[in-house]
């Protein structure tokens, strides 16, 4: 069984409170962007926060990382975590080189 390429175009979305994203199928240029729902509200958008492991592998983003470290705060372990909150601000306050 050979393996099919798809092309997709797709942008991502990283404001100072919310992110998202968006992509689009190039192989039917008639269908339409698709902007997917994630998180508890059904909507585009999701929180702008990422969650690694303590490996510093990505966990989870969003709602889903939120709840993820809420659960780690519980019961002790977020020490280990590494969890970052408003993406963008961290992403723009570095300096390129540093």
């Amino acid at each position: 069984m050979s393996a099919q390429v798809v092309k997709v175009l797709a942008a991502l979305d990283v404001g100072g409170t919310t992110m998202g994203y968006s992509y689009k199928d190039l192989r039917d240029y008639a269908k339409e962007v698709q902007f997917p729902e994630w998180g508890p509200h059904k909507g585009n958008k999701t929180r702008s926060c990422v969650l690694l492991t303590p490996n510093r592998l990505f966990h989870s983003l969003g709602y889903e990382a939120e709840r993820k470290f809420a659960e780690l705060q519980k019961t002790g372990e977020s020490p280990a975590w590494f969890y970052c909150q408003n993406v963008k601000r961290i992403l723009t306050d570095k300096q390129v080189g540093q």
